[in-house]
């Protein structure tokens, strides 16, 4: 799966869950992040193709790094949604809203979105078992145990750069929308405008 199409994951499953209903908008948005962030790896790139072979879906895909780097993702998402200063330029880019209201600390929500993260994260790693192979490529597989153990996995059911995933993902956002409020289909438009630039 592309960084994209993982970012639209974590966004659908956190739809799915309704932890906006509870936790408000900036928690999917946060999930989006935290589901594309195992791809850091990927940066191994600059360093030339054996450096990537070897490090790539290693180092970032793992569940122990992918875990806590989620986590580490839903409590800063938290604590930037809890910033007076982050709410009024978020407020002002959507002046049709209510003004803006105050949120309190709570150790209580900042868990529920270092889950989320955590959650939205984790998901990464399936994904990129089953989204593996092509028919130029063989089969990549991750190292969920990783430092741990060096056993890879692939379940490569889907080809990489199969875009039904991608389209599945925003016809999820789109049907979602239907059901709930104007304001998902704002982020349903957000991430639709993201899969075209891609």
């Amino acid at each position: 799966m592309t960084t994209f199409e993982h970012a639209m994951l974590g966004i659908t499953l956190t739809m799915v869950t309704g932890v906006q209903k509870t936790q408000g908008w900036a928690v999917v948005l946060m999930a989006a992040p935290a589901a594309a962030l195992a791809d850091w790896d990927g940066l191994s790139i600059l360093f030339g193709g054996e450096a990537y072979s070897r490090v790539h879906r290693v180092w970032g895909h793992n569940i122990l790094l992918a875990g806590t780097s989620g986590a580490l993702v839903g409590m800063l998402g938290y604590l930037v949604y809890l910033s007076a200063r982050v709410r009024r330029y978020a407020f002002r880019l959507v002046p049709e809203t209510n003004p803006i209201p105050t949120v309190e600390f709570s150790q209580r929500n900042m868990v529920c979105w270092m889950l989320v993260g955590m959650l939205a994260a984790l998901c990464h790693l399936p994904a990129d078992m089953i989204f593996s192979g092509h028919k130029e490529m063989t089969p990549w597989p991750i190292q969920p145990f990783w430092p741990f153990s060096d056993q890879g996995f692939v379940w490569p059911l889907v080809s990489w750069g199969d875009l039904t995933a991608t389209m599945l993902f925003i016809a999820t956002m789109f049907a979602r929308s239907e059901e709930h409020t104007s304001e998902l289909q704002s982020h349903s438009f957000i991430s639709y405008a993201v899969f075209c630039l891609k």
